[in-house]
């Protein structure tokens, strides 16, 4: 009894040591490796594209499903969205950082590729990191724990275009609405010598020729000829001033009233003045002459009392 006790522990051992082993031999050889890229300098307010990569699969299986956290700075980024990319679904971000990919259909990824992508904007300038962390892949059959990456971020100011220069406006010039001009008249120059007549020459003894009939048919042939060459005056045409012609010459008028007037105004005063100073002259000399009558009665009277 006892050798057939322990010839079963050893089978019952030989056993759980074969499934054991066996089972390691089947799953673990499956790996990957997960992790995430984005651009690393972008401006305030532009959009940064994380994106999550699976690389070196190796195994009998290829990769099922990801699931992992993303640490970032909310003051500096502010989660938009997200996109599966290929046969993957992602789910959305929680507010803890968490995201879950898998495949959408029932088939493994066994290639490098990105899976998923999410996506930030950038809030105000400076550095900030992006970790990813908490990695966890499965082939459905198994889950492995795997490290995570980290990168960072430089947000620089939003660089404003400078503006363009205000174009300078041409003035355009005002057309005169109402021109008139003045038509210059056009010079008579065909004075022919055929139509003068001939002058007798003076002095007392000098003959008069009489004309003979052929040549008197020549001066009136020349004469008719010299009527004919004649151009017709053509009349001279006023022409109707302006309102701006008009309120010139009212302002011209007003001008010459105003010097008139203060010449007018010279003069009188003038005039005042030569008569002020005439009357003082006369008022002088009627002082004078009452004086000098005054001094000559005085003497009449002391001659008078001188006598008596």
């Amino acid at each position: 009894m006892i050798k057939l006790k322990k010839i079963v522990l050893i089978v019952a051992l030989a056993i759980l040591l074969v499934s054991i082993f066996g089972t390691n031999e089947v799953y673990a050889n499956f790996h990957c490796g997960v992790n995430i890229s984005a651009n690393t300098s972008v401006t305030v307010g532009q959009r940064i594209v994380i994106r999550v990569n699976i690389s070196n699969i190796s195994g009998d299986n290829g990769l099922f499903a990801v699931g992992a956290f993303i640490d970032y700075d909310k003051d500096m980024l502010e989660y938009k969205t997200k996109r599966a990319v290929g046969d993957f679904e992602a789910s959305a971000l929680q507010s803890s950082g968490k995201f879950l990919i898998n495949r959408s259909i029932d088939s493994y990824l066994t290639t490098n590729s990105t899976i998923a992508e999410y996506e930030f904007e950038a809030k105000k300038t400076g550095s900030t990191t992006i970790k990813l962390s908490g990695v966890e892949a499965s082939n459905a059959e198994e889950t492995i724990k795997l490290g995570g990456n980290q990168i960072t971020i430089n947000i620089e100011s939003k660089i404003e275009p400078a503006p363009s220069p205000t174009p300078i406006p041409i003035p355009t010039p005002t057309p005169n609405p109402n021109p008139n001009p003045t038509p210059v008249p056009t010079p008579n120059n065909n004075q022919g010598n055929n139509g003068q007549a001939s002058r007798p020459n003076g002095g007392n003894n000098t003959e008069t020729k009489k004309p003979t009939t052929s040549e008197t048919i020549t001066q009136n042939t020349n004469q008719e000829n010299t009527q004919s060459e004649e151009p017709e005056t053509t009349p001279e045409i006023t022409p109707t001033p302006s309102p701006t012609q008009i309120v010139a010459q009212d302002t011209d008028n007003e001008e010459t009233q105003t010097v008139k007037l203060s010449k007018v105004e010279g003069n009188n005063k003038e005039g005042i003045i030569y008569i002020l100073i005439a009357l003082v002259v006369v008022i002088i000399i009627i002082i004078i002459l009452l004086i000098c009558y005054a001094r000559r009665k005085n003497r009449d009277i002391r001659k008078l009392e001188k006598g008596k």
